[in-house]
């Protein structure tokens, strides 16, 4: 970590790369959070972010910094919840196979459960509090009528690793209410077999003292139940499936990232740090990074334009995302302009300015108007020359 540093980029960029390690690898979650508690003992009182102050007023430095950016993590993803669950439930996107649904419902379920076990290991070390703890089982057991699958798997893995310290005397009377209430979800017929054998154990454990009776693998995912399904019995349910209207996932993690890289980099206000964040991506989520940087830049400041315009111009210089794919990335700004102009009266300006930073051509921009308001004809008229008399005024 760099103790020059004013801003504490370094630490910002370790903090969010731990995190999505952790977070995407629930089985080392312990591993990740003793990583965390060996940075915050060893990390130097220079380190510091002068943008983050405590209640005092005074700067956040040292351990102190790195517990706040972490909690802060941890706090913004809790709080969204399962996202790509809730997206499939609502969405109206591509239609795809039962397969990609599977498939999302499987990436979406390990990251929700690398939250709460990652947060579940930062408590065993001291890094989050007691009261944080029957924060979350208390969200968790909110509905006992009609629970939600991830609330009942989250709250279950959840007391497997910090039930155990929280089963206290004087905590004793919390716990007695979350347990009446686990009872209740694994009374309701309602509520999946599977899940109520998932409940079921815990109860168990705290019944026999948290000591488990046997080897305890801990609770197993509802697809996990199946496995001994026959492989042509399975095949009759694939192919009977219907296709489904969802958002990918791959789609919708790639937007999280990017909105994440997307913030740090207007935090942080370095070129080198957002020309690291965009290298740090896979190449097939950079696109969804320059459309976030876009997006926020126009909603914002014209300082926040140029400094978008300055990253632009180096990751088109070093071919970081390719030129069709910084193309590609404007669909939504560009789509949206006439909208947005009402809110933002410069945006055609700011648009054009990130446009000629992207090194789009005025062929390329009238083509790609063209292309994305077909239906809107007379509206597409009005703002590809709008946008192109700004852009000429740039002399391109």
């Amino acid at each position: 970590m760099s103790a020059l540093e004013s801003n504490g980029r370094i630490l910002r960029q370790v903090t969010a790369l731990v995190f999505e390690q952790a977070t995407d690898n629930p089985t080392y979650a312990d591993m990740y959070a003793s990583l965390c508690r060996k940075i915050m003992e060893k990390l130097s009182m220079d380190v510091k972010d002068e943008g983050v102050k405590g209640p005092d007023g005074q700067v956040v430095a040292g351990p102190a910094l790195f517990r706040k950016l972490l909690l802060n993590r941890c706090q913004e993803d809790y709080e969204t919840g399962w996202q790509v669950m809730q997206l499939v439930d609502v969405a109206a996107g591509p239609m795809v196979s039962y397969d990609n649904l599977r498939s999302a419902a499987r990436t979406a379920r390990r990251r929700g459960l690398g939250l709460v076990r990652f947060m579940g290991e930062l408590y065993r070390l001291q890094m989050l509090t007691e009261r944080i703890m029957h924060e979350c089982i208390k969200k968790y057991l909110v509905n006992v009528e009609d629970p939600r699958e991830e609330d009942v798997e989250s709250l279950c893995h959840l007391l497997l690793i910090v039930g155990k310290s929280l089963d206290t005397v004087a905590a004793k009377a919390h716990m007695d209410i979350y347990f009446d209430r686990m009872q209740t979800i694994a009374n309701n017929m309602r509520v999946s077999p599977n899940l109520r054998s998932m409940v079921q154990e815990v109860l168990e454990l705290r019944l026999g003292g948290w000591v488990p009776s046997n080897i305890v693998a801990g609770p197993k995912y509802p697809s996990e139940s199946r496995t001994c399904a026959s492989s042509s019995s399975a095949a009759v349910e694939e192919l009977s499936k219907p296709e489904l209207s969802v958002v990918s996932m791959s789609r919708v993690e790639g937007e999280r990232r990017a909105t994440n890289s997307a913030k740090e980099f207007f935090a942080v206000r370095s070129i080198a740090a957002g020309i690291a964040s965009v290298e740090a991506l896979p190449n097939e989520d950079r696109p969804f990074l320059m459309s976030s940087l876009a997006n926020a830049a126009i909603k914002s400041s014209p300082d926040d334009v140029q400094l978008t315009c300055r990253l632009f111009v180096e990751v088109v210089a070093k071919s970081i995302v390719s030129h069709e794919e910084m193309l590609a990335s404007f669909a939504l700004p560009l789509k949206s302009l006439i909208d947005i102009k009402l809110e933002i009266p410069p945006a055609y300006t700011f648009v054009a300015q990130l446009l000629v930073g992207a090194g789009v051509s005025r062929e390329e921009l009238a083509r790609k108007m063209e292309a994305l308001e077909k239906d809107r004809q007379a509206d597409v008229t009005r703002s590809q020359a709008l946008l192109l008399a700004v852009v000429n005024k740039l002399d391109v």
